[in-house]
């Protein structure tokens, strides 16, 4: 598969879980139709994610498209502010349905760009076995991005600040001393013999008072 035909499946997708977003809506199933919202903001920051790292760098070589790059990766800005709003940005109801249906906008519009105008001029510019292998990197890239995507945003997030951790340690109980062994006369040395007998000589003869 190339990857217009990708991309398209893609598109497909994300465009039947937003009819599923919206009959949710209209039927009044709220609790649904977040899930199902959270289910398409995935999907579709996933494909960005891997247009941003595969597509859009391999389009930007050709002259054709310069322009056109530029405005999808503008785009994208527009609708990951869209979905952030919808995730994180307190709105409810009316608010909430509206916002959905500029992010639905926005999506469609994004859509015909790629459709209309940078697929047919990538299609003229590259060779089969190009669009081939640019297909077979954006699947591997999405698969990446799939499992980050209900926790990250397109682009590289921001570093996260650390702070250092007090740790308390419990007190560890002493360790017993290992017994002494002391072995048997018979297994003594003489030669071990003569060295006490060096040492308690020498400590007598230095400390006379020892000897009392």
């Amino acid at each position: 598969m190339s990857i217009f035909e990708h991309l398209s499946k893609q598109q497909r997708e994300i465009t039947e879980l937003f009819c599923d977003i919206r009959r949710s809506v209209s039927s009044d199933q709220r609790g649904l139709a977040l899930i199902q919202f959270q289910l398409a903001a995935n999907k579709l920051i996933a494909c960005m994610r891997a247009e941003h790292a595969v597509v859009y760098p391999r389009f930007a070589d050709i002259d054709g498209l310069v322009t056109e790059v530029a405005q999808a990766r503008t785009e994208h800005a527009a609708i990951e502010d869209s979905i952030n709003r919808l995730r994180i940005g307190g709105l409810q109801g009316d608010l909430w349905d509206s916002e959905l249906d500029h992010l639905i906008r926005l999506y469609d519009q994004h859509a015909d760009l790629e459709e209309l105008s940078m697929f047919p001029i990538a299609g003229l510019s590259m060779t089969t076995k190009e669009l081939v292998k640019v297909g077979v990197d954006f699947v591997a890239y999405l698969s990446r991005s799939t499992s980050v995507a209900g926790a990250s945003i397109t682009y590289q997030p921001a570093p996260v600040t650390t702070y250092p951790r007090i740790v308390r340690v419990a007190p560890v109980a002493p360790v017993a001393a290992a017994p002494m062994e002391i072995e048997s006369f018979e297994n003594v040395e003489p030669t071990a013999i003569d060295e006490w007998d060096r040492e308690d000589t020498a400590y007598v003869f230095s400390r006379p008072e020892a000897a009392a």
